[in-house]
């Protein structure tokens, strides 16, 4: 957890906070609920709607990712990001390891995208 000052953060604006999914009810915050961790992000896919059917009930998520440079080991899916005034919860997450930094690097940069919904 934490910001890697060795990364380029430029563009990296929105700050995030994490959560792990016990410290959330109906898609609210617990009152005795910790950050997991800070991290600051970008959007790298607009926002999507789909209509999910469950049963006879249909409701609408709405589909976006964000990409970080931050450290966010200790981030897992169905944990629960907090961005931009939105509770989102993490569907995915893909961390790739940034070029010349693994190679001469024994702690590469790593670029984390998180996919969520909402």
């Amino acid at each position: 957890m934490g910001i890697d000052t060795r990364a380029n953060r430029r563009g990296k604006y929105d700050r995030c906070f994490y959560y792990k999914a016990k410290y959330i009810n109906n898609m609210k915050l617990t009152q005795d609920a910790v950050i997991q961790g800070v991290f600051y992000a970008e959007g790298v896919q607009d926002d999507s709607e789909a209509m999910i059917q469950t049963g006879n009930a249909q409701s609408r998520q709405t589909i976006s990712s964000m990409i970080t440079y931050d450290n966010v080991d200790d981030l897992e899916v169905n944990d629960y990001v907090y961005a931009g005034g939105d509770l989102n919860r993490v569907t995915s997450i893909v961390r790739k390891g940034m070029g010349a930094s693994e190679q001469f690097n024994k702690r590469p940069i790593i670029e984390t995208t998180i996919g969520l919904v909402r």
